[in-house]
């Protein structure tokens, strides 16, 4: 609120005071003020006035004087009103455009009484000041200043605030209409707004009160109007509407505050948007994904400035990519797991990339979602990670199984050490939605399955290995690659442990007498995903050369380390032999079995199934897998067999075929599957969840276990919730696998629920 310039008071001297009755003071201060109104001051002299004022005042007739100055500046106002505005050819304006002149007449005519009459009040508090300080503030009246601008309220603005509202709204039209700034209107509207701000209305001002809500509607309903989104192209109509709040909110700032302006401008955005996109909004997100045009989706989210808005087009934006995830056809019947798996990588890692550039430099703002604390720069990132990890819970075993089958044929298929950084990168993206799978303890057990048989076979390049699971530790910790990092140490220290083997003195001319190159690994059998494949292997006939090499190696491995004993797998090992056939000279890469098998053709030239098995000793079962990869397998037929059938059978004969060839040198040999044997392989999946049930149930206990320990007492329910979270980075707790470890761990006098709450349970240290 204004307020008048406050004078020192200074009590006028006693012997100069002038004398009379109420009355006759009364009819000297009304001719005074009424020269004052009519800006007609200069014979007037503020020292009589002030000091009949006094004398008045301290005789007791304050009171009476207050009362008389009300009704005085009450009439005043209102002959103001009339003489000048009403009467002064300022027409009424009316509602429609032909009348914006007599509007902006009447705008002007009001901004130019407003003036005066904050003059006049403020001469009026000047004379008035010791009525003030004795009588208004004693008895809680509104100083002079404040009650001439609460008359001012009453007496003008109340009977002229829709005459006024609407003056303002028919010359703001027309400016809108021209589409130009007219800084003549500006500074009338400015100066009206200011007028209507500085009258204090409770706890806020007669604009916010009565003119900002108005103002704001017929904004709205003007350019509701004035703009249609029929049959005009989404992309023009956005740019459009961008231009056109531009324009407002430059006008609109340049008269009215800061807040007003963004209730006008958000207004807009509801009514032109909103309103109208928002029935049909994953349309034209898809749209703007369609036109690969992120600036289109800029401009509607930038558009959209109330949050609860942008968010419905975030989440519209993670609709469209969650329908793109889903459209990816799996053929879960074809027989090449690989091809399947390569095709849903690339179609996954196609739609990652094209929404990663798409929203690379899209600008959220500071829009605030449930569990997020990225900022803008990362939220894109977490946006779309969060589709793809929603898409991945859907059918989590199936698209484990694709992810670790995807990146073993990727890792044994890349050959040049050359690619390994753009391998690095490719790589590195797929790290990034893999990460989202919900089973991850599942994911590392299928991958370190395929991850022992490449570094085992030797078939992937051994630093890339290395870097991978170095991301893999980056983004799931050491927990989760603790035994991936220990196979790849395994194979390190074996090649030291070669090394030392070779230069040993004993075992040199060995080595090399025997034309053998012979690589030992020492696998530590934690870390290694194997069951027990040691049961006949101690029993398995080698040749003479390898087994004299393999004694040498055990002689040399117990003097270095004596107390460790050493278990051979040969189902895990590999032999390269190369043989010289009729035609043509191959590297035959071999299955420990097969090699045998092939190896025995050195000293015999035709072997009968009993014959073989008498010399190998090779489990029966495992000696026809193999000798059907060797005789049977149109690609890799080594052996003839006689009869030339299908199956093997005790009286058949081999021999070595001469007359095969193949197009590479290298020629690895695969072991065929027999028809499996459903039991079978319901028995080996019923071992495989058993284990991982095992393996979840000791990681449920050891968090109960270090949970309880630290706070000693807990609900099951708060517990639930606690381990849930302390697990949900390696799988998804279910509530049958927490009450069994709860059991187990009651069971084992580590927990005891409560005699009197069965729900709470205790520590027992």
């Amino acid at each position: 609120m204004l307020s008048s310039k406050r004078m020192k008071i200074r009590v006028p001297d006693r012997t100069r005071m002038s004398g009379g009755d109420f009355e006759e003071s009364w009819i000297s201060l009304e001719s005074a003020f009424r020269m004052i109104f009519k800006n007609d001051v200069n014979e007037l002299s503020y020292q009589d006035l002030y000091r009949t004022v006094y004398l008045q005042t301290v005789r007791g007739k304050a009171d009476v004087l207050y009362q008389k100055i009300e009704e005085f500046v009450r009439e005043q106002i209102k002959l103001a009103y009339s003489e000048n505005v009403l009467n002064s050819g300022a027409n009424n304006p009316k509602d429609d455009s032909n009348n914006s002149d007599d509007s902006y007449n009447y705008l002007l005519k009001m901004s130019k009484l407003w003036k005066f009459e904050c003059n006049c009040f403020k001469s009026l508090s000047s004379v008035l000041l010791y009525l003030d300080k004795v009588y208004s503030k004693k008895n809680k009246k509104l100083e002079i200043y404040d009650l001439c601008l609460e008359l001012f309220k009453t007496n003008l603005l109340n009977p002229a605030k829709e005459q006024l509202l609407k003056a303002i709204i028919i010359d703001i039209n027309n400016i809108r209409n021209l589409k130009s700034i007219n800084n003549d209107h500006i500074d009338i509207w400015r100066q009206i707004i200011s007028m209507l701000e500085t009258i204090e209305e409770k706890k806020d001002n007669y604009f916010i009160n009565h003119f900002e809500n108005p103002l704001v509607v017929e904004s709205e309903k003007y350019y509701d109007e004035q703009i249609s989104l029929e049959n005009v192209p989404f992309k023009e109509y956005l740019k459009n509407i961008e231009e056109l709040t531009k324009f407002e909110f430059d006008l609109d700032i340049k008269f009215v505050n800061t807040d007003t302006a963004s209730k006008i401008k958000s207004a807009l955005d509801e009514s032109l948007v909103w309103k109208r996109v928002s029935k049909d909004l994953p349309t034209y997100i898809r749209f703007c994904i369609k036109e690969n045009d992120p600036s289109i989706l800029q401009k509607l989210y930038d558009l959209s400035s109330k949050e609860e808005n942008m968010v419905s087009i975030i989440e519209a934006l993670k609709l469209c990519i969650e329908r793109d995830l889903e459209s990816i056809i799996i053929d879960t019947n074809m027989k090449k797991k690989n091809i399947v798996a390569n095709k849903w990588a690339s179609s996954l890692i196609e739609i990652y990339n094209y929404y990663d550039k798409f929203l690379n430099d899209f600008d959220f703002g500071n829009v605030n979602l449930q569990d997020k604390d990225a900022n803008s720069s990362q939220l894109f990132s977490q946006i779309i990670l969060s589709v793809f990890s929603g898409y991945m819970c859907k059918n989590s075993l199936l698209y484990t199984e694709l992810v670790t089958i995807y990146l073993d044929s990727y890792l044994k298929n890349l050959e040049d050490n050359n690619a390994i950084s753009e391998a690095k990168n490719h790589l590195d993206q797929y790290v990034r939605i893999f990460i989202t799978l919900p089973e991850k303890d599942v994911f590392e057990s299928q991958y370190r399955k395929f991850l022992s048989r490449r570094l085992l076979q030797q078939r992937s390049i051994f630093n890339l290995e290395k870097w991978l699971v170095q991301r893999f530790k980056e983004e799931l910790g050491t927990f989760f690659t603790s035994k991936m990092e220990g196979m790849l140490r395994d194979i390190n220290n074996s090649k030291d442990l070669l090394r030392s083997f070779k230069n040993s003195n004993s075992n040199t001319n060995s080595l090399i007498n025997l034309n053998l190159n012979y690589n030992p690994e020492i696998l530590t059998a934690i870390s290694w995903p194997f069951n027990n494949n040691n049961q006949d292997n101690n029993e398995i006939i080698l040749p003479v050369k390898l087994k004299e090499v393999q004694e040498d190696f055990e002689k040399f491995y117990k003097k270095k380390y004596s107390q460790r004993t050493l278990t051979w797998s040969p189902t895990l090992s590999m032999i390269e032999v190369s043989y010289q056939f009729d035609k043509t000279q191959h590297d035959l890469i071999l299955p420990f079995y097969s090699a045998i098998i092939f190896l025995l053709f050195e000293e015999y030239d035709q072997l009968s199934l009993e014959k073989i098995s008498e010399l190998t000793n090779i489990p029966n079962q495992e000696l026809i897998r193999h000798l059907l990869s060797l005789s049977i397998a149109p690609r890799a037929k080594l052996l003839t067999k006689e009869p030339p059938t299908r199956n093997i059978s005790p009286n058949d004969k081999f021999s070595i075929n001469k007359s095969f060839t193949a197009s590479t040198r290298y020629i690895k040999i695969q072991t065929v599957n027999l028809v499996p044997n459903s039991s079978n392989n319901a028995s080996n999946n019923n071992n495989n969840d058993e284990l991982l049930q095992r393996e979840r149930l000791q990681e449920v206990n050891a968090s109960v276990i270090r949970e309880m320990k630290s706070n000693k007492i807990l609900t099951i329910n708060e517990l639930e919730s606690t381990i849930t979270n302390i697990v949900k980075d390696r799988f998804q707790l279910q509530h049958n696998l927490f009450i069994k470890s709860i059991d187990y761990l009651i069971d084992k006098e580590y927990l005891q629920k409560d005699i009197d709450d069965t729900e709470l349970l205790h520590y027992l240290p």
